[in-house]
């Protein structure tokens, strides 16, 4: 499903947070987000999901505007995994994920429904937790939940707003490979937000790159990643290199600082 989004700005207060944000994601294309704190990452993916209002600009899933959608056609095609909230509800690992089934039922739980719920478990690999409470999971586990709840929403757009927080370096890749996964055999639409930039290299056909509310640069992590941009937006020194695996950042410094290059 096709993403568009044309001129979205949005304000906390009075307090311009995204200034006429541009962007087009193609079915089945894995885009990231990046950039500083405050750039409004965040907040251009709640834009999306339709949890904030933006001032001005429109949203549009295959060129309909998303304003014109229920809640629950909406939940049916666009999946959103927020950063770890603070909150832990009493359920089990499997409760949790069947509330992304939360748009398909009427009045009770159907086959289909526990069929979705035990296919995404196995997935994640999250069928021995199944039975546990949030409250006894590790941060990274409860991030795996969140991703898997979204994909019991069966969408064609998952908004992902860092997915691999809290997670090793082993769970970091497998869950970013399973997004890869369904962005290929799927042609699910894949937006997130990184902050580790070699992983957004790693797993992205385009990068955004975000400051100060607007888009500062867009395109390949070949064209985004340079050592002009980094400088400019994050205030770093840093080495890009490219081998067969893509780019890869090396940072140096602060931008002040005074490593020898």
């Amino acid at each position: 499903m096709k993403l568009a989004v044309d001129g979205l700005s949005f304000n906390y207060d009075s307090q311009p947070v995204l200034n006429e944000v541009t962007l087009t994601i193609d079915p089945g294309e894995i885009v990231t987000i990046i950039g500083p704190n405050g750039s409004g990452k965040s907040t251009f993916l709640r834009c999306l999901a339709r949890i904030l209002l933006p001032a001005q600009g429109v949203i549009y899933l295959d060129g309909r505007n998303i304003t014109n959608l229920s809640g629950r056609a909406l939940a049916m095609i666009l999946g959103y995994v927020p950063q770890e909230g603070t909150k832990v509800f009493p359920l089990t690992v499997y409760e949790a994920v069947l509330l992304g089934r939360r748009p398909y039922i009427t009045w009770v739980v159907g086959q289909r429904d526990r069929q979705v719920v035990e296919e995404i478990l196995r997935f994640l690999q999250l069928e021995p937790l199944a039975g546990k409470t949030l409250a006894n999971l590790s941060g990274g586990e409860k991030q795996r939940v969140m991703i898997a709840r979204a994909l019991a929403q069966e969408p064609r757009v998952i908004l992902l707003d860092e997915p691999t927080s809290n997670l090793d370096i082993r769970h970091q890749l497998e869950v970013l490979g399973i997004l890869e996964f369904l962005a290929w055999k799927k042609k699910m639409t894949v937006l997130m937000v990184l902050h580790d930039l070699n992983l957004a290299a790693r797993f992205s056909q385009k990068l955004v790159l975000l400051h100060q509310g607007r888009i500062f640069a867009s395109g390949s992590p070949q064209e985004v990643l340079t050592p002009e941009n980094i400088r400019a937006v994050y205030d770093v020194e840093a080495r890009v290199r490219e081998d067969d695996l893509g780019v890869q950042v090396l940072p140096i410094c602060p931008a002040n600082g005074r490593a020898k290059l």
